[in-house]
């Protein structure tokens, strides 16, 4: 019988996860394989609700029935906002083939049971790489395993292998530490969410809210990479800020589930939400400045400073924040009238997009340009061609 243990650290930084490359390209590689590229057209038509797994109630405090679940929210139509702190989407179970999925369900009821470890037999060889990326595409899509580590030990024989859990310090009180987690949801529900109309704002109800109330920190390494510390205290790094997203959206009403990859090359972790059907990448961390640069962009957009393999099939604006606000250009000159339209109206804070390359200099020269009364450029910031703009 042979032993292996595998980790995925937690690091300082943006998520630097050891080991996180093998590990996501591994799934990326089971996925790509187990989903057959799209036509660039189809036929339009009102968007289909998935197959009931890939929504599922959370089960805390032990496994829930694998058969009987039902679809709990929708991503298309009217929205009427609701709480409901079991829901999650199994973003990355749906990418899944049907033998993986088989592990990812047994794994998910045994650490929602807290049991130590379990028995599998595999369709291929049960290497340690193989196994952590089932885990991580577990855990990605449940935020309730947040006392799980990012780290598994198996020992094999042939194709049957034992796989070990590595529980983390919130395990002993996790009921606990969810009760006080769904407190700060039902706050959020009732002071930001409870009268959104639409899906869309709600997401930007959350999404501000965490920007406004977490500061990047790992400090305490485990509560940081859980959304434990950004909930609860206020402090987190990627992977804890994309978990606590998750997990408010969800409890909301709002399809989210959390993503791997890196940002400027280095181990990362956000969100991927659908809305009306279509998917858009949500980078919560990225976002902690102020702007909405990764607010609901596309594969494109995200790959200018993102890397990820599998198929998220984000190929929509839509929903994009300088899309949906009309503040989306393609030079500085086309952003000229958007410009002089806000200080004509007093408005002393405006964010846009400018999709070519832009320095701040130029967006200072511009708005000076365009002003007509006395004032001047309290700050100019800018994140990835998006710029905020504060007149003094």
């Amino acid at each position: 019988m042979k032993y292996y243990a595998g980790d995925i650290a937690h690091g300082t930084g943006m998520l630097n996860l050891k080991n996180i490359v093998d590990a996501v390209n591994t799934i990326n590689s089971i996925v790509n394989q187990n989903q057959p590229d799209k036509k660039k057209e189809e036929p339009k038509e009102e968007p289909k609700e998935e197959p009931p797994k890939h929504d599922r109630s959370a089960g805390r405090p032990g496994p829930a029935p694998s058969n009987t679940q039902k679809p709990v929210f929708t991503t298309s139509g009217a929205f009427t906002p609701s709480l409901d702190m079991n829901r999650y989407w199994r973003f990355n179970y749906g990418l899944l083939g049907p033998q993986d999925r088989v592990i990812y369900e047994k794994m998910e009821q045994a650490m929602l049971a807290e049991k130590p470890e379990i028995i599998i037999t595999c369709h291929r060889e049960p290497t340690i790489k193989y196994l952590m990326s089932i885990l991580i595409a577990v855990i990605e899509d449940n935020w309730a395993l947040f006392y799980v580590e990012n780290s598994l030990n198996i020992a094999t024989r042939g194709n049957e292998a034992k796989i070990m859990f590595v529980y983390n310090k919130f395990m002993k009180d996790r009921n606990g530490y969810a009760k006080k987690m769904e407190a700060v949801a039902k706050k959020v529900f009732e002071t930001r969410v409870k009268d959104c109309k639409t899906r869309y704002s709600a997401e930007l109800a959350i999404h501000d809210y965490l920007v406004e109330t977490v500061k990047y920190d790992n400090t305490d390494t485990v509560s940081s990479h859980s959304p434990v510390g950004p909930l609860l205290t206020g402090k987190g790094v990627c992977e804890g800020i994309a978990e606590a997203f998750g997990f408010l959206c969800c409890a909301c009403g709002v399809k989210v589930a959390m993503v791997s990859g890196t940002l400027n090359k280095e181990g990362h972790r956000w969100n991927v939400i659908e809305l009306a059907g279509k998917r858009y990448h949500v980078d919560v961390t990225a976002d902690l400045g102020g702007l909405h640069s990764y607010f609901n962009c596309d594969d494109g957009f995200m790959r200018q400073t993102h890397g990820f393999d599998r198929k998220t099939e984000c190929t929509d604006d839509q929903y994009n924040f300088y899309t949906v606000n009309k503040s989306r250009f393609k030079t500085v000159k086309d952003s000229e009238p958007y410009i002089r339209d806000r200080l004509s109206k007093n408005i002393d804070s405006f964010e846009f997009l400018i999709e070519e390359k832009t320095d701040v200099k130029q967006i200072l020269e511009a708005v000076k340009r365009n002003m007509k009364k006395s004032g001047s450029i309290n700050a100019a910031t800018s994140n990835n061609g998006c710029f905020r703009v504060i007149i003094k």
